[in-house]
């Protein structure tokens, strides 16, 4: 008995092997053959860019940004002295 079913487990993955090697060939060229309208259609857009990178006008402090690079680089930025405190 235990030969029979030693066969019948060894015919069986024996088998599936060659089902697992057939099932990797694909009838289509790639796992996206079909899509060509959509191809064609996302490469025929004027403009696919959003419309706010258009805008080059960054709002921010320049002067926070200097002390930031100046602190990043090491270097200390002078304080400007406020007319208060010459008073």
């Amino acid at each position: 008995m235990r030969v029979r079913e030693f066969s019948c487990v060894l015919s069986a993955v024996l088998i599936s092997g060659c089902a697992a090697d057939y099932l990797n060939h694909y009838d289509t060229g790639t796992l996206t053959a079909g899509d060509a309208n959509h191809s064609n259609m996302l490469l025929q857009t004027v403009d696919p860019f959003n419309p706010n990178s258009q805008n080059t006008h960054i709002e921010g402090d320049g002067q926070r940004i200097a002390g930031v690079v100046q602190r990043y680089r090491g270097t200390t930025q002078r304080q400007p002295l406020h007319r208060a405190a010459l008073s």
